[in-house]
Parts: structure tokens; sequence; C-alpha cells
């Protein structure tokens, strides 16, 4: 079957926040996040998409770097009696995707797996693109 393990994966994404309204009950942010994201991992028995080809591999190592930024809109949703909000953000950007393999061992062109989503596009996410972000924060005041 299919497997991979992780390696040290990590990420930061620093947000910062300005007030549109800040005596108002409903409160507007604009803001801006930056994100980092870096995941190594070891691909076993598993399909890999790189350079417009499907490939098989016994193992092999994989290395994922992807850094961006979005300008953001939020709102604080909440009664005023309330000790539940929400805050629904959704962001615009731009983002740079880098995908590398190595150690690879017994590679083979592959066709298309049948398994996963066949909705997304096959068009590498590699390289530096627009960055869409949605996002929903559950908060509670003690």
């Amino acid at each position: 079957g299919e497997s991979f393990s992780f390696r040290d994966p990590w990420g930061i994404r620093p947000a910062f926040y300005y007030s549109l309204s800040p005596k108002s009950v409903l409160k507007h942010f604009v803001g801006a996040d930056f994100f980092i994201i870096k995941t190594d991992k070891t691909l076993q028995n598993q399909h890999f998409y790189d350079d417009y080809q499907y490939y098989w591999a016994d193992k092999a190592d994989m290395k994922r770097r992807k850094i961006g930024a979005n300008l953001t809109y939020s709102i604080l949703l909440h009664k005023e009696t309330s000790r539940i909000a929400f805050i629904p953000k959704v962001g615009f950007g731009v983002r740079n995707l880098d995908i590398k393999y190595n150690n690879i061992q017994n590679l083979s062109l592959s066709d298309t797996p049948i398994d996963g989503f066949p909705f997304f596009s096959e068009t590498p996410r590699e390289g530096t693109k627009f960055n869409f972000d949605l996002d929903i924060k559950f908060v509670y005041k003690f």
C-alpha cells in the first residue's frame, strides 16, 4: 500500500490586523498574513506528479516549501450577551511553492491514478501563483 512519513514539518503564519471600526459593535478588520511552510516526507509505494507527468516510486524523499502573503478582510460576528463568536476571514495574495524529489528508488512512468480527487487540475502547482485563503475562527469568551 501507499504510505509516507513526515520529518520535522513546521510552519509559521504571523498575521496583522487593523480595525476599521474600533467603536462599532460590529468589528471589521483588514490585515495581512505571511506564511512559510516546510514539509519533508518520505513517500513509499506511491504516485507523485512532476513536470506534467505521473510517476510511481518504491521510495522517494519529497521537500516542499511554500511562502507567501495575503491581504485579508474579516468581521467579528457575535451577540453582546453571548460568550461565543465567529470570525470569518477571506484573503487574496501570492504564494511561491517549490517541490523537489530526491533519493528516488525504482522510478517508473505511471498512468493517471484512479484514486484521489479527479476535479483537481493536473497543471503543476509549483512556482509563483495567485493565492486564496478562506478561514473561520470560533471564539469562546471566558
